[in-house]
């Protein structure tokens, strides 16, 4: 390493923030480059796992720019609050005018509408695979950022009906790091021991961390929060995914930065307890979990250490315990996106080339497709819209802080023989850091994020929401949010339609603050009519079996569908996924067929909405499929 860029990384390390994103997520072939960044950052000239974890614990004296954290709420009932309280406005976000805190509504604008492309957007370059291949979450720092501080066009103004509308921004208990909507309705978050004087020291408590359950009722701000604390482990950059009985397993977590716990966690929605269960052969930092077909789940990735990837794919079993994967190593360090496949195999959709994990006995891993964006698409995200059918869009290429994000999107149908991905039109704004939520009628909506060159730069945030709509491969935008959401950002569809944009911070971005605060965007369906009733339906259904639904609406109802509930980390909601279930309409009533098909739809929890002629969701029935 270069004198130059020793100077360099040692300027990157003088804050916490700046200390954590010098190790996030790397290869292994990478490790030797990361020993020397922990060097420089305090460790010392030792290339030894010893030596990069001192480095990565040791405090400093600097203060991270705009380090002070937002006030937290105590568990008391939410209340709104105005731009200039929670810093929604606060200059140096680049994106000034797009939003007020109080109202969330945005400046002028126009509705832009891209069209379908078959090639990359002008100004998409498409370099060859470099040789220091990484995916979400993977990448190394190559000097300081080089943002622009010219500010992103403003979104669009006019009728919710056709830009949805965003909500006050609302006090949250903390920044919501991890975002869960669970079987009772209510919303679990956590992030780490939010020790408060994290900016200072760059440290977080190992062993505990806090978390809470959140009511937000329909068509409600967020309602009272009850603490729920995990007192065994700190579960920041810990993997989550629903078991079929709606109790969450959670894998992994933080001793240090880069420094992966091996402990996991069961969390009971029945009672909010938490249950310390076997633990993993080592340590993970930014896992995947993958909830399977045969109820299983599936962790992958995650570091070790700073130099370390833990390869070796670990599953769950359904009465409790671990097999391991020994033929499907892989280098995946950190929540790369997976999702289960029509033939029952977990699709890899990050990375230039996709792949399929066979969970079955050993283990083994089938080359699919390669990408179109052949660059890693680092904190863009990745949904299942429909069965067997993926889209992937945002990110930056090559996992450097240097490289612009990018606006394009691609497809792949997994049904086809022979699956291959096809471009998209791109979304109108280039993204880093954002979330993709699958909506309750199976079009995604695209929020937060970042335009500009840097890991977690606020210089150009995204304000403006995307919705795509699969029928058309379009992409249109949306009003704005008030709030930059930016790394650890978060967003979640609730049971009435709506969708929970939270968090961003720990460490606050460039030119931005940390947010323990959430706002709620609801789409333009909520404002094209009344809803339709959905009056009862089953707790649980069988696989294949018909059930009835009870509804005033019946003879109006167009589509009947099931939405997983979201459980959403780091740009990527690990097991949502839509069905669109067939129907007969009776009196007062529907007549409903379950989905045969474990592949399609892994058993656990569920929202059931019903859609009227109009396009407008019902609040959700969440209904357990076993």
């Amino acid at each position: 390493m270069s004198n130059h860029r020793v100077q360099s990384q040692q300027d990157r390390c003088k804050s916490p923030a700046r200390r954590e994103r010098a190790i996030r997520l790397v290869p292994a072939s990478l490790s030797l480059l990361v020993v020397s960044v922990l060097a420089a950052c305090g460790g010392g000239g030792s290339s030894g796992t010893a030596a990069a974890s001192a480095a990565l614990t040791a405090g400093t004296s600097a203060t991270a720019a705009n380090g002070t954290a937002n006030s937290n709420a105590t568990g008391s009932s939410s209340t709104a609050v105005s731009g200039s309280s929670t810093g929604a406005t606060s200059s140096g976000n680049g994106a000034t005018g797009a939003g007020t805190g109080a109202s969330g509504t945005a400046t002028a604008g126009t509705t832009t509408t891209t069209t379908g492309t078959t090639t990359p957007p002008a100004g998409s370059t498409l370099p060859p695979i470099q040789a220091a291949q990484s995916s979400y979450g993977i990448g190394l720092p190559t000097g300081g950022s080089s943002a622009s501080s010219t500010p992103l066009p403003p979104g669009p103004v006019g009728d919710p009906a056709t830009l949805g509308q965003w909500s006050p921004v609302y006090n949250w208990p903390q920044v919501a790091i991890n975002l869960d909507l669970l079987p009772d309705g209510k919303i679990l978050s956590y992030a780490d021991d939010d020790d408060a004087d994290y900016h200072r020291t760059g440290k977080r408590g190992p062993g505990f961390s806090k978390a809470y359950v959140t009511d937000i009722q329909p068509d409600s701000p967020p309602g009272a929060s009850t603490y729920v604390p995990n007192n065994t482990t700190d579960l920041f950059c810990s993997g989550d995914a629903y078991m079929p009985d709606g109790r969450m397993l959670v894998a992994g977590g933080h001793i240090s930065d880069g420094v992966g716990s091996a402990d996991a966690s069961i969390f009971d929605f029945r009672d909010y307890s938490w249950t310390k269960v076997d633990s993993m052969n080592a340590g993970r930092w930014y896992p995947t979990a993958t909830s399977l077909p045969n109820g299983e789940i599936l962790i992958t990735g995650g570091l070790i250490d700073p130099t370390t990837v833990n390869q070796l794919p670990q599953v769950w079993k359904v009465n409790g315990g671990w097999r391991d994967l020994p033929n499907a190593s892989m280098e995946y360090a950190g929540y790369a996106p997976m999702h289960v496949a029509p033939n029952g195999k977990v699709f890899v959709s990050t990375s230039q080339t996709s792949r399929y994990i066979d969970t079955v006995g050993d283990g083994s891993l089938v080359t699919v497709a390669p990408h179109k964006y052949q660059r890693p698409r680092d904190y863009g995200s990745s949904v299942v819209y429909d069965d067997g059918k993926i889209l992937v869009m945002g990110g930056d290429g090559n996992g450097t802080d240097s490289t612009p994000p990018t606006e394009t999107a691609e497809t792949i149908d997994l049904n086809d023989a022979n699956p291959t991905w096809q471009w998209t039109s791109p979304m109108q704004y280039k993204r880093r850091q954002m979330n993709a939520t699958l909506l309750a009628d199976g079009t995604v909506l695209a929020t937060g994020g970042t335009s500009t060159t840097g890991f977690n730069d606020a210089a150009q945030a995204v304000l403006p929401a995307e919705l795509w709509d699969p029928a058309t491969g379009k992409w249109t935008t949306m009003a704005s949010m008030a709030v930059p959401r930016l790394y650890h950002s978060t967003a979640l569809l609730l049971p009435d339609g709506r969708v929970l944009s939270a968090g961003g911070g720990r460490p606050a971005p460039d030119n931005g603050t940390d947010n323990s605060n959430v706002e709620i965007y609801s789409p333009p369906y909520l404002f094209h009519g009344a809803r339709p009733h959905l009056l009862s339906a089953p707790v649980s259904v069988n696989f294949g079996s018909t059930f009835t639904v009870q509804t005033t609406d019946a003879v109006d109802i167009a589509k009947v569908t099931l939405v997983r509930l979201g459980v959403v980390t780091h740009a990527f909601n690990m097991n949502q996924r839509i069905n669109r279930l067939a129907f007969t309409v009776g009196k007062s009533a529907l007549t409903v067929t379950a989905p045969a098909n474990r592949n399609l739809t892994p058993p656990g929890h569920y929202m059931l909405f019903l859609i009227n002629s109009k396009g407008v969701p019902s609040i959700a029935k969440i209904v357990q499929i076993v």
